[in-house]
């Protein structure tokens, strides 16, 4: 019998990585997110969405591992943990059911003046696989 092909899918989404994690704003006692990040967010949903309808593919409901590197644009200093954040949050419900489903993450950054953008894979894992070493 053939081996089953696992799960993966690769996007690559052009533009400057940006981060909610330190955009949020405070407004009568509410936390608020600023525009550019909302459209940020949004922009990355809708082309994953794209990427999945194009592959055939359904967002899975097993356990991932994600790869993601950030190509920025410039050297001006960025904290690599906070980046995954919006990141993972946009492919909710896209290319996985939830972002509690990342049990290994791969994250790097770096620079490429002529095209900042977030190179991202995705594969499932096996259910068991995190328990192990």
């Amino acid at each position: 019998m053939a081996k089953r092909k696992p799960w993966r899918i690769e996007l690559i989404f052009f533009g400057e990585p940006l981060t909610k994690s330190n955009a949020h704003k405070f407004y009568r006692g509410k936390v608020y997110i600023p525009k550019k990040i909302k459209d940020y967010e949004s922009s990355l949903k809708t082309f994953a969405k794209a990427v999945m309808k194009k592959e055939k593919r359904q967002p899975t409901k097993k356990l991932v591992k994600i790869k993601i590197v950030y190509y920025y644009g410039t050297k001006r200093r960025k904290d690599l943990l906070n980046l995954p954040k919006t990141t993972c949050d946009a492919l909710n419900e896209t290319v996985y059911k939830d972002d509690s489903q990342i049990h290994q993450a791969s994250l790097k950054k770096k620079l490429d003046r002529d095209n900042p953008r977030v190179h991202i894979i995705v594969e499932e894992m096996r259910d068991s696989s995190w328990e192990q070493d």
